[in-house]
C-alpha cells in the first residue's frame, strides 16, 4: 500500500508536457548556453567529421535535391562556410569558458595535456579570425538568409536519412546533429543581430 502511495505521489508531482532541454532551446533567450550546450552534444572534431561526411553523402545520392552542378555548388559553399562558423562558434565558446572548469586537465600526465591539444581546434580560420570570430559570423549572415540556412541543413539531413534507409548504413545520428547544428546557427545569428 505504502508503495502505490509513493507512486500515485510521484505521479501528481509530475509536471506534464515537458521534454528534455535541447540546445536550440536557448538560442533566442541566452545564445551562449546554447553555444556551450551544443559543443557538449556534438564536440568541433565530430562535428567537422559528421559534416565532410553529409556533404559526400549529398553529393552522391541519387536521391537527393542536388542533382543540378549549381544546387551542389551552392551546398559544397554551404558546409565550408558552416564548417568556418562552428569553427569560430567554438572558439567564442572556449573563450567564454571559465578557468575553473578546465582544472582537471592540470592532473593530466604531460604527455595526455599535449594530445588533448590537437583535439578540437580550429583548421580553416585564419590568425584574425581566430582572434575576432565575430567576422566569420558577419561573413556568414551576408552570405546566408536564415531560411536558406535552416533548408539547406534540412536538405543535408533530409540526404543522409535517405541514403543510410536505401544502403542499410549508418555512420552518425543525423537527427541529433542537425538539432545541433541548427542550435549554432540560430545562435549565431541572434549575436549577429545583436552584434555582440
Amino acid at each position: 500500500m505504502k508503495e502505490e502511495d509513493e507512486q500515485r505521489n510521484d505521479r501528481e508531482k509530475r509536471i506534464r508536457f515537458q521534454k528534455q532541454r535541447m540546445p536550440i532551446d536557448t538560442a533566442f533567450e541566452d545564445p551562449y548556453d546554447c553555444i556551450a550546450e551544443a559543443f557538449t552534444w556534438i564536440h568541433p572534431d565530430d562535428f567537422r567529421k559528421y559534416l565532410h561526411e553529409w556533404l559526400r553523402i549529398a553529393l552522391i545520392n541519387d536521391e537527393s535535391t542536388y542533382d543540378e552542378g549549381a544546387a551542389r555548388e551552392d551546398v559544397m559553399d554551404f558546409c565550408n562556410e558552416l564548417q568556418r562558423l562552428i569553427e569560430a562558434m567554438n572558439v567564442i565558446n572556449e573563450d567564454r569558458t571559465p578557468e575553473k572548469t578546465r582544472r582537471w586537465k592540470e592532473n593530466l600526465p604531460d604527455n595526455l595535456k599535449e594530445e588533448m591539444k590537437s583535439y578540437n581546434r580550429p583548421v580553416l580560420l585564419t590568425v584574425d579570425q581566430k582572434s575576432d570570430p565575430r567576422t566569420v559570423i558577419k561573413d556568414f549572415w551576408h552570405t546566408f538568409s536564415f531560411s536558406y540556412a535552416r533548408r539547406e541543413l534540412w536538405d543535408l539531413m533530409d540526404s543522409v536519412i535517405f541514403y543510410e534507409r536505401e544502403s542499410g548504413r549508418s555512420s552518425s545520428d543525423p537527427l541529433s546533429t542537425y538539432k545541433c547544428l541548427l542550435a549554432l546557427v540560430e545562435a549565431s545569428l541572434v549575436l549577429f543581430q545583436r552584434s555582440f
